[in-house]
């Protein structure tokens, strides 16, 4: 036994560093294909890429503490070959990460130092000395650690117009099942959240799990809407500064206005009141009107405009839920779980037995807001109800009601990217680049205000009102002459 333990020890002593690198070397084939599929919203494929992303460090830092640790060594003092010093800086390019995945942490992209490799080769010179370089374990395992290390580093040069496609295409609208869907699940678990829940995290897996993508065709046409959204604003409505502050202001009022709904029916879900609140009470609106007791579901799913509505109520939902941050500044992610709060109150008050999806949950909530009064229960649920029935009686048309909506939603659309910080975008992408993301320059590209120019705009009259206010005591300009002059 001990013989046995001994020859293990010298055996791990022997190939410890080699199996250190060839790991590392591991992580990067990991991490270069994770390049390939980050963006997509599964949740296992994500936990392999993130733990690869987060060990490829941790074991590349290890296997060089190893590796200088057995060439401070004594001369005989232990096993070592001269080809390891030749391993130090591909380990440090391995440290320096893959150039085809952007860091998790936007903060992570400046600590990649590039003249890392510079500095290995300078210690590989002054570590050089004769030895015999006949150790076959060690030309195979150079062999191999160069010959992959320098096809990561030159085969992105060949997929880059690949790598782009998928970044910008692969899942550019996160789906999240709405938020009936997620109170199903609360009120009678999926055999995955009954699993999940024996470890105590069935509410991560209702959140983050059940994310759909949709196809890429479809994007396209939201863009196409966006497009058609601005170039309609720009034709029909901007007219002068105030009109074009007021339409890059617009959460639904002007598809209102387009469509002469003038009164306090409807506006009060927009005006005056905060945006993620209108968010998640259209998000339930909308799924209440696709459910409504007094129409077909079918045939209002086979009306485009009743599509593109729930793909984009559902990603708005998604955003308040998920990255709240990027909705809109001070957006409060409590609200998603306080409206399924709200619904559970509703629904134990009747006989009803618990549903099993979002239909039931609709069908169930529009009886029990035309039966007993509501009571404690928020502003949330019934608001949404209110509004679900306004759109049903002023909108007959089902076509017209449709597009109704849609306009609402694409207008909250381009608020919701308009009113995104720049950084949130870059720093979206570590994580596969959000619709929002694109949505942000196409608006700015038309001409569109974004969040930092509405920190650049003066308003209107500000400037005469200085001019008209000035006084000998106040700072006066200089004229450039002058001013060169005094300097």
């Amino acid at each position: 036994m001990a013989v046995d333990l001994t020859s293990a020890v010298d055996w791990w002593e022997e190939w410890q560093l080699r199996i250190l690198v060839l790991g590392s070397l591991f992580l990067q084939l990991v991490l270069f294909a994770g390049s390939m599929l980050r963006n997509l919203r599964n949740p296992l494929s994500r936990l392999c890429i993130w733990l690869a992303y987060l060990g490829a460090d941790a074991l590349a830092i290890y296997a060089l503490a190893t590796l200088f640790n057995r060439h401070k060594l004594p001369p005989g003092a232990g096993k070592r070959g001269a080809l390891e010093v030749l391993w130090a800086p591909v380990l440090l390019i391995h440290l320096g990460g893959q150039h085809t995945i952007t860091a998790f942490s936007i903060e992570d992209n400046e600590l990649l130092l590039p003249f890392l490799p510079l500095a290995s080769v300078v210690l590989f010179a002054q570590s050089h000395h004769k030895d015999d370089y006949e150790e076959k374990e060690d030309v195979k395992v150079t062999f191999v650690l160069l010959s992959c290390t320098a096809l990561l580093e030159f085969l992105p040069i060949f997929l880059c117009p690949w790598i782009v496609g998928t970044i910008i295409f692969f899942n550019a609208v996160a789906q999240h099942n709405n938020l009936m869907s997620f109170y199903a699940r609360q009120s009678k678990p999926t055999q995955l959240m009954k699993l999940s829940g024996l470890i105590g995290c069935s509410g991560y897996v209702n959140k983050h799990w059940y994310i759909e993508q949709v196809p890429e065709s479809t994007c396209w046409q939201l863009i196409k809407l966006v497009t058609e959204h601005v170039k309609d604003g720009w034709k029909l409505y901007i007219v002068d500064g105030p009109s074009y502050k007021r339409f890059n202001n617009f959460r639904g009022q002007w598809t209102l206005m387009r469509h002469k709904l003038c009164g306090q029916q409807l506006w009060w879900s927009l005006q005056q009141v905060p945006f993620d609140w209108s968010v998640l009470v259209w998000h339930l609106a909308t799924e209440l009107c696709l459910q409504h007791p007094t129409i077909s579901s079918a045939a209002a799913s086979d009306l485009p405009a009743a599509q593109f509505s729930k793909l984009i109520s559902n990603y708005m939902i998604y955003l308040l839920f998920i990255r709240p941050e990027m909705l809109m500044p001070g957006t409060r992610q409590g609200l998603f779980t306080a409206a399924c709060y709200d619904i559970r109150l509703m629904l134990k008050r009747g006989n009803e037995p618990p549903p099993t999806d979002a239909k039931t949950v609709a069908q169930q909530i529009l009886r029990r807001s035309q039966s007993t009064p509501i009571g404690d229960i928020g502003t949330m649920v019934p608001g949404a109800c209110k509004l679900a029935e306004e759109l049903m009686e002023l909108l007959e048309d089902e076509e017209e009601r449709w597009k109704v909506i849609q306009g609402v939603w694409v207008e909250m659309l381009c608020c919701s990217a308009s009113s995104c910080r720049g950084y949130l975008h870059a720093k979206s992408m570590g994580e596969g680049l959000e619709f929002l993301t694109y949505i942000w320059p196409l608006l700015s590209r038309m001409g569109m205000e974004t969040f930092a120019d509405k920190f650049q705009r003066s308003e209107p009259g500000q400037g005469e009102e200085i001019v008209a206010g000035a006084s000998a005591s106040e700072p006066q300009d200089i004229p450039v002459q002058e001013e060169i002059s005094i300097v």
